[in-house]
């Protein structure tokens, strides 16, 4: 979030300054398409909230998005339980389920990708949706809400498509359905899947044109063979577990311990019917497989490594594992023996699962911070101190085509997070022929990383590089890069502190 995400949020500032949109920017990697980038990290209307926030405090503005999202899971997932199939469980267990699903550990430990957790919010929607298409021949919320899932965050938006089968298959084998049922379901769901992604084309298809220059030109990754360990696995199952960050980490799927055990315990109730638990075990089954071996993994990630963030797709599960939770304690404690248990016991009972995932949260962000992937949480005060100084350059370099090299690195997308040019640009959307072109030139370069690191004089006037800010330290400046500094003429301004500006720069 601090390397890279909290500038494309920043970014929502600058549209309308100059040719900036969320078509194209100017301010990262001489600039370029960007409705790839906007789509993947910002296109979620939520993502606007920051533009009630001053630049300067974008860190609050993130902090209440997070929790904003973080509610609106429970929201949902309410709205599922009560108009759904679970719709005849108890309020408290309602309220327990969604404390569950929105406290979850994904939402917490995923929270830094906070545009994932759009996925999280519309998936209860969705499921609805599905069961409104086959139960009810009901159209609308399906079709809508997918598209809205697909529009929001397409990454997501292709999991929970792929998740959609493995449910529709759920259904199939818990209700028992005939033939018939099952095919007429099948059609109906297909044909409103098949609008759902044609009214989310107005997202998805202007984001593989601009991905075909970059990220769709990576070879497509064919693995076998266990990635994880199973019982590793299962360890996530239980409180105090922290995955890490590595592409082959244990995925974060606690949703409790009281969702742990009594969905173990649901396997063990006379109450339910055995193709009801046939329905579990084929969807836990294929989600062991999936967490467990490297091309059922990859087939989640769109055949694509995923760069840290393991088992990105791991919310599906959460889901699946409460709702099968909910329907364990429908049948434990039923209409008659709520009356006898009496509501201080079941608010004790919701209580408990609070405090549970309270403690559990607590601990995962206290493991993120000590992360050595992540690199613990930044200060507020460094975003303080560089909004300030870049705001005081911007005062004396007021062109607008002004590009920029500095050492002042608050993030790998600077150009972005203050509204400067600079060369500098870290995104999943980039543009290969560009990244090709950055490394002829000796510059530092690694597909989705665009650094100015190893500019010289020469290339710095090819670019059309105008000033080098050094490090500033207060009001004094070291100098990390003397043959910019040596070749570049050095500029006093009032405030004390010095810049270097390149009198061959090229228009």
């Amino acid at each position: 979030m601090g390397a890279q995400y909290a500038s494309f949020y920043s970014y929502l500032h600058h549209l309308g300054e100059g040719y900036n949109t969320v078509f194209f920017q100017t301010l990262s990697a001489l600039g370029g398409s960007y409705f790839g980038s906007w789509a993947y990290y910002t296109a979620s209307p939520l993502s606007f909230f920051v533009l009630l926030f001053d630049p300067s405090e974008l860190q609050v503005a993130i902090y209440f998005l997070t929790i904003i999202k973080i509610s609106l899971s429970a929201v949902s997932f309410s709205i599922f339980v009560r108009n759904g199939r679970l719709k005849e469980f108890g309020f408290v267990p309602t309220l327990a389920g969604a404390a569950a699903y929105s406290l979850m550990s994904y939402n917490i430990v995923y929270s830094m990708s906070l545009m994932w957790i759009d996925g999280v919010i519309l998936l209860p929607l969705v499921i609805l949706g599905v069961e409104k298409v086959f139960f009810e021949n009901r159209r609308v919320l399906f079709c809508i809400s997918l598209a809205l899932a697909l529009m929001f965050n397409y990454y997501t938006g292709y999991m929970i498509v792929l998740f959609i089968v493995i449910y529709f298959l759920y259904l199939c084998i818990y209700r028992g359905s005939d033939q018939k049922q099952v095919l007429a379901g099948g059609i109906r769901l297909l044909v409103c899947g098949f609008t759902s992604v044609m009214m989310a084309s107005v997202v998805w298809l202007p984001v593989i044109i601009d991905l075909a220059g970059g990220r769709l030109n990576e070879e497509a990754k064919v693995m076998f063979g266990f990635m994880r360990n199973p019982f590793g696995v299962i360890r996530q199952l239980l409180p105090f577990s922290y995955g890490g960050f590595s592409a082959d980490g244990n995925p974060p799927v606690y949703c409790g311990i009281m969702v742990t055990a009594l969905t173990v315990f649901y396997f063990a109730l006379k109450k339910i019917s055995k193709h009801k638990k046939q329905a579990a075990v084929f969807v836990f089954v294929l989600f062991g497989i999936s967490f467990c071996l490297d091309g059922a993994d990859l087939l989640w990630h769109g055949m694509q490594l995923p760069v840290s963030f393991p088992a990105r797709y791991s919310f599906l599960f959460s889901f699946f594992l409460i709702t099968v939770f909910l329907e364990a304690a429908h049948y434990i404690i039923n209409e008659n023996e709520t009356a006898k248990i009496g509501p201080l016991v079941l608010c004790c009972i919701y209580i408990f699962v609070l405090v549970d995932l309270g403690f559990n949260s607590y601990y995962l962000i206290g493991s993120l911070d000590k992360d050595p992937v992540t690199g613990g949480y930044l200060k507020t005060v460094r975003y303080e101190h560089y909004y300030s100084i870049y705001d005081e350059l911007k005062g004396y370099i007021s062109e607008a085509d002004t590009r920029i090299v500095s050492d002042l690195d608050c993030s790998s997308d600077d150009g972005l997070m203050f509204g400067i040019s600079s060369l500098d640009y870290f995104s999943s959307s980039y543009n290969n022929d560009l990244s090709v072109f950055y490394k002829s030139l000796g510059l530092n370069t690694l597909r989705h990383n665009f650094e100015d690191v190893g500019l010289n004089p020469l290339s710095a006037s090819l670019l059309g590089v105008d000033y080098y800010v050094p490090f500033l330290s207060g009001f004094s400046d070291e100098e990390y890069r003397p043959d910019l500094a040596n070749h570049f003429i050095r500029k006093e301004l009032p405030n004390g502190f010095g810049i270097y500006e390149n009198t061959y720069s090229s228009p």
